[in-house]
């Protein structure tokens, strides 16, 4: 407790001796911030005739007029049958498109299994035993196990985005 109120009473002896330089630091600071105000505050008056006022808002208001059309007048975007899944393409054009069901168009569930042992019998099954001992299983809640490539999502939806990205080509 007596050390508490040694510290206390130091800090405030440290702080009257400081005082100036304390001092000093506060007007700097408040002269710098009332010179920012009056020079980012500074009133401007600027004459325009009314016509350049109405090009102005116009102008303006296109690129709001043009979002307003593409939310209204867009299609629905039909999913792309590739390798055994529906991919619905996304809305921006640099967004991967996801994989749905192709009986119920629900969402698929991704999953890697990965087996510990693989049993080899000739050259061949050495050369392919990477591909065998990982397991890309694709799955619907309401179906199961969907029938597609043993490959993994992200290579599907890069060759699904390449499929959808010349469709959108060749109807153009």
């Amino acid at each position: 407790m007596m050390k508490r109120i040694t510290d206390f009473l130091n800090l405030l002896v440290s702080i009257a001796k400081a005082r100036w330089i304390l001092l000093l630091g506060f007007a700097t600071v408040l002269s710098i911030l009332v010179w920012l105000r009056n020079k980012l505050f500074l009133v401007v008056e600027i004459r325009l005739p009314i016509i350049a006022i109405i090009s102005f808002v116009v102008l303006g208001s296109y690129p709001v007029a043009k979002l307003f059309e593409w939310l209204l007048a867009r299609k629905p975007i039909s999913p792309v049958q590739y390798r055994g899944l529906l991919w619905k393409p996304s809305r921006l054009r640099f967004r991967y498109p996801t994989p749905l069901c192709p009986r119920c168009k629900c969402k698929i569930i991704f999953r890697v299994e990965r087996k510990s042992m693989y049993l080899v019998q000739s050259i061949r099954d050495i050369e392919n035993a990477q591909d065998k001992m990982i397991q890309y299983i694709y799955e619907c809640p309401n179906h199961g196990i969907l029938p597609v490539p043993n490959e993994p999502v992200d290579y599907l939806q890069e060759l699904a985005q390449t499929k959808i990205n010349n469709e959108r080509e060749n109807a153009t």
